[in-house]
């Protein structure tokens, strides 16, 4: 398996130069609670290196301010991620279990895959990509939502 340290996202190499992709933990930890997913390819569409391939809309609880008598209120906030082609590939497929509410109003689960990409040369392709001890050590240190620090975005991750 191989990882991205900036999203948060794995690839799982298959037969035939296939591979699936999924978020870490981290990158699960993140988004907070699922609200919907939306597919911005086509399954047998080509796409580049960086095109968007689905974006996840997503939910989780902002502290909003605080009293004297330290009675913290939360905001819920909202926002969405998009999972992009890690490089150049044909779309095979998306996780139709995953889209079909399995995952809607709850947090993915770190194995499930969501994209499936056939590339034409998975060594080549993935060599920029992480392996998981490297991944661990690049991530250590980072905080928050994609490597930005929670506090300074102002909010709280489900999870």
């Amino acid at each position: 398996m191989r990882y991205c340290a900036r999203s948060h996202m794995w690839m799982r190499p298959l037969a035939g130069h296939r591979v699936r992709i999924g978020l870490t933990e981290r990158g699960i930890d993140d988004i907070g609670e699922v609200d919907a997913f939306e597919r911005l390819a086509s399954v047998g569409a080509t796409v580049g290196q960086s095109d968007a391939l689905l974006r996840i809309d997503w939910q989780a609880m902002q502290i909003s301010d605080g009293d004297e008598l330290y009675h913290t209120r939360w905001a819920n906030i909202e926002g969405d991620h998009t999972i992009s082609a890690p490089c150049a590939a044909t779309v095979v497929g998306f996780n139709e279990a995953a889209f079909n509410g399995k995952y809607v109003g709850g947090v993915l689960d770190a194995e499930e895959w969501l994209v499936e990409l056939a590339l034409a040369d998975t060594d080549t392709h993935l060599n920029h990509l992480l392996g998981e001890a490297d991944y661990m050590k690049a991530t250590a240190d980072s905080a928050g939502r994609f490597g930005v620090s929670e506090e300074s975005l102002g909010y709280t991750s489900y999870g």
